[in-house]
Order: structure tokens, then sequence, then C-alpha cells
């Protein structure tokens, strides 16, 4: 985990956003970002409670100026990964937000 306030940490993990617990949260980089950061295996990524995190952590997100919603999926779910988010982010207004899909993870 990635976390740079640790005033709001429980435990040494992020602090719950809407009820879920991302895996990494930068609450502000040197730039002045705010990212939180989710990774899914194969059998998780279409799930119901995967689209409700999301659509917690990107209303979250959406409340910063410089918000990224990093996203990280097996490659060969890349294509619904990014449809997933894009949808969510379209129902919530959430255009703001910076989405970053990474492919590099096996499972």
């Amino acid at each position: 985990m990635l976390i740079d306030d640790l005033s709001e940490t429980t435990k040494g993990k992020p602090p719950k956003i809407n009820n879920y617990i991302p895996d990494a949260i930068v609450i502000k980089t040197s730039q002045g970002s705010f990212i939180i950061g989710e990774a899914k295996t194969a059998r998780d990524v279409e799930k119901k409670h995967t689209r409700n995190q999301i659509e917690a952590f990107l209303e979250r997100c959406k409340k910063e100026n410089d918000a990224i919603f990093i996203f990280a999926v097996p490659w060969n779910l890349i294509r619904i990964a990014n449809s997933i988010v894009k949808e969510i982010q379209e129902k919530i207004c959430a255009q703001n937000v910076k989405i970053i899909i990474l492919e590099r993870l096996y499972g």
C-alpha cells in the first residue's frame, strides 16, 4: 500500500472511501494529484462488488481538481475494464478524473 498521510490510515491500510478500502491511495503527490488504485483478478473484474467499488472511488476522486483512478487488471480484460470504468464515470459525471488501466497483471 502506498499512503502518504499516515494520520488517515487504520492499521497500515488505506482509509475507507465510501465504505470500501482501496488497494492504494496517495492523498496528495508533490504535483498535487489525488490517486486511488485498485487491482482485480480475472474472476473479480465484472462482479457487482467491483462496480460498486469503482463508483465509490470515482465519487471521491471527482471532488479533487487533479484526481487519478488507476485500475489494474489482467491483460486480457483491458477492454472490459475500460468499458466498465468509462460507463461508471459517465453515469456519475466524473469526467474530470483521469483513468489509467494497467494491463500487466496475470491471473
